[in-house]
């Protein structure tokens, strides 16, 4: 069972935020736009959504395409009042990827960049074409596809572009966004003791073991636990009297990349694999003792180093 307070580290990156960071960054362009031009003054914005369903229905398209007059409203600020439509016949328009079967989100993101890098440049100048046919000021394209993810998940690939009426164009990396997220739960205790302790003390139960499972939002698991040995690959690292090291170097190996300490894997790469919108992280680090300077008795002026905790057996 994984304790949420299980030493040393909980670690959690949600779709909520990437999903918030979508919604934030078009916020942020219409408000540029107002911000920028007089309410009086301002021209129309294109606002363009290309859709496409799953691969089992065909990848039908849905197109919507209009001009959208910034005004002052009553009661929430600035509305928008369509002013027309466009068809897609006068655009560029990316094609859907390929969706057939569950395919980890990275490679989804992979093929979709491919196909944005051959028609940038077409799409950006077919909407500076119409943003300047209604003295428009500026533009955005949203693409929205429906894909499939491992472990049975659906999800939306997402990627958004904007433009102003000279061609210039701005815009992220496109993103997958699970329908039902579910996350990574991962365990990993350490190998090895301290090199302080006797060799003879006994080690953790699961020492050395990297284990996962998937979990919904309720904390339900969604699949079974997966053991992975990593012969201490992850341990956290010791400085020595001659060299000072990354306390945290093991834990980063295992978050970030595995190819910095030989681990297995890492949270990175499972989280793709797995198609997780997350992942809650609980690394043990090694066991180690702890001591306080305390003045010593029989020496004033001196200290000497006592266990935070002893025990002594009569």
């Amino acid at each position: 069972m994984f304790d949420r307070n299980h030493p040393d580290t909980n670690w959690m990156a949600g779709v909520a935020g990437r999903l918030a960071g979508l919604l934030l960054a078009f916020a942020m362009f219409i408000l540029s736009i107002i911000l920028s031009t007089p309410v009086s003054a301002a021209g129309p914005v294109l606002h363009v959504l290309v859709s496409y369903g799953p691969a089992a229905g065909g990848y039908q398209r849905a197109f919507t395409g209009r001009f959208v007059k910034l005004q002052a409203g009553k009661a929430d600020g600035y509305t928008g009042k369509s002013l027309g439509t466009i068809s897609s016949s006068v655009l560029t328009i990316l094609d859907p990827v390929n969706a057939s079967s569950a395919r980890p989100a990275s490679d989804l993101i992979a093929d979709l960049k491919t196909k944005i890098a051959a028609n940038i440049t077409n799409i950006a100048a077919s909407m500076a074409t119409q943003i300047r046919s209604r003295s428009a000021s500026s533009g955005v394209m949203e693409y929205k596809q429906d894909v499939l993810l491992p472990n049975g998940q659906k999800g939306v690939l997402a990627w958004r572009l904007m433009v102003d009426s000279s061609g210039s164009v701005r815009h992220g990396d496109p993103e997958v966004l699970p329908e039902d997220a579910l996350t990574l739960d991962v365990v990993y205790t350490p190998l090895s003791l301290s090199v302080v302790l006797p060799p003879s003390w006994p080690r953790y139960a699961d020492a050395g073991l990297l284990k996962w499972r998937l979990i919904d939002r309720n904390g339900a698991a969604r699949t079974n636990w997966t053991t992975i040995d990593a012969g201490g690959a992850y341990d956290n690292p010791e400085s020595t009297a001659t060299e000072n090291i990354d306390p945290d170097a093991g834990l980063k190996c295992l978050i970030l990349d595995r190819t910095r300490c030989g681990g297995p894997t890492d949270i990175k790469t499972l989280m793709d694999s797995q198609g997780a919108a997350g992942a809650y992280v609980a690394y043990t680090r090694r066991l180690t003792p702890v001591y306080d300077n305390v003045p010593d008795p029989a020496r004033p002026g001196d200290y000497i180093q006592q266990p935070q905790i002893s025990l002594t057996v009569a």
